[in-house]
Parts: C-alpha cells; structure tokens; sequence
C-alpha cells in the first residue's frame, strides 16, 4: 500500500447509498501486514468522501475525512481490527482504504532480523464493513 518513495495504492468503493447525515457509523476492518513488508505504517485506515478518489501523482490521496490506526501495525501473522465511530456528515460517497501518510514520517522498521526484499509497508485487507447504528447501540 505504500513504500518509502513516496507511491500509495488504495483500495476503493462506492458506497451502496450515501451516509446518513447526523447517524453514527461503526465502521470496520481487518488488516494484516505482508511479511515480506520492511516496513509498517502508523497511518493505515479510511478516507471518505462526496466524489470518487483521483489524483494524478503516486503519493498520498486527500479525502475528506480521514479515521487511521492508532500506531503502526506490524502483525504478519494475526488479523489486527480497526474500528471506528463516525459521525455522517450526508455526503460520503465513497470509502478508500490505505495509508495516507504523505511523508516518510509514517514508517516504522518491522525489526525482523532477516531483512525483507521490499522496501514497503503493504497490508492484507479483510471484513470491511460500514453500519448505522440504532439509538440503542450508541
């Protein structure tokens, strides 16, 4: 999903029906880190938006919201859960899945002592869902 020059690739969706504006969402994932990753990100996570994503450079996508892990994650072995409440705003349209890191800040060494091939942080994507919650389960 992103390796140290500065190249991102996401994944991405139209959204089956726009967000609800004023609902809460419980939005989830599951993600792995590729062992032959050398690196890990502290900025995987969601972006949403009105519009479909586009850019016209490799580096990090601008969404309008932004909900990323809290830390790098750098199990290769278990699937990590990231989960997120979000508010609606009415307009998201679309969700993208990454790391929106814009810099190299965002890099963690994964510290295995055999030193993978690639010089990146890519990640397993799973489960993906997105669903309002009831006023009960807020």
């Amino acid at each position: 999903m992103a390796e140290k020059n500065g190249w991102r690739e996401y994944i991405a969706q139209a959204l089956s029906k726009p967000l609800v504006k004023d609902s809460t969402y419980r939005i989830e994932l599951l993600v792995s880190l590729a062992d032959n990753s050398r690196w890990a990100s502290d900025s995987v996570g969601i972006g949403l938006s009105a519009g479909a994503p586009h850019s016209n450079t490799s580096g990090a996508l601008e969404c309008d919201t932004l909900l990323l892990s809290n830390g790098a994650i750098t199990d290769t072995t278990n699937w990590v859960p990231l989960r997120f409440m979000y508010k609606a705003s009415g307009t998201e349209r679309h969700i993208v899945i990454g790391c929106f890191s814009s810099s190299n800040n965002g890099f963690v060494r994964t510290g295995r002592k055999r030193k993978p091939k690639r010089d990146w942080a890519y990640y397993y994507v799973d489960a993906v869902s997105v669903r309002m919650l009831s006023l009960g389960e807020r």
